[in-house]
């Protein structure tokens, strides 16, 4: 039987940063950029995507200017 930890399971998602047409942007760390799209278009209603970015770092570790 195969025992997944905690990082192990961590270890195939990366952060995305979701941007709309509005300049709202929403940080989701997930396995695909779709699954951070539709996470995104859930929390966002209505709003057109307008880019998906994929982060080289953790942006709560990172300033946001």
């Amino acid at each position: 039987m195969i025992e997944v930890t905690a990082g192990a399971a961590e270890a195939g998602k990366h952060w995305f940063r979701v941007h709309f047409h509005d300049g709202k942007t929403l940080d989701y760390r997930v396995a695909h950029p779709l699954i951070a799209e539709r996470k995104a278009r859930g929390a966002h209603p209505g709003g057109f995507v307008k880019k998906i970015k994929r982060l080289k770092e953790n942006p709560d570790a990172s300033s946001r200017s």
